[in-house]
């Protein structure tokens, strides 16, 4: 059984942004995140290198490679939830600044309106 649940994070205005980029994707590719996600939400930060990464404080992304490319779902953790704030197909060597701020703004977002 999962130790942990992976839960998309939700805008104020009630869209799941991840959620809808998961959609867009092809059923292989799908089927690579759902795999993905469920080894996160089994092994959660213990998850190594190549299927996650931490990024700064609490703030990590899940990588996969589709045959569009490298991509990345950016979450962070919140006790025993995993929220999945940000996902990205990757198109350079070094991650973007400003799809690391969406995620960082998110983040921040969530833990607001929790607290």
């Amino acid at each position: 059984m999962a130790e942990y649940i992976a839960y998309y994070f939700q805008t104020e205005g009630g869209r799941a942004p991840v959620e809808e980029f998961i959609d867009g994707l092809d059923p292989a590719a799908q089927r690579k995140f759902f795999f993905k996600r469920g080894l996160l939400e089994e092994f959660g930060s213990r998850l190594p290198q190549p299927h996650a990464k931490r990024l700064e404080e609490n703030l990590y992304e899940l990588r996969f490679e589709t045959h569009a490319g490298q991509t990345r779902v950016f979450y962070f953790f919140d006790g025993k939830r995993i929220i999945l704030v940000h996902a990205m197909k990757k198109k350079t060597q070094k991650l973007p600044a400003q799809e690391l701020a969406i995620a960082v703004q998110r983040k921040n977002t969530y833990l607001a309106h929790k607290g």
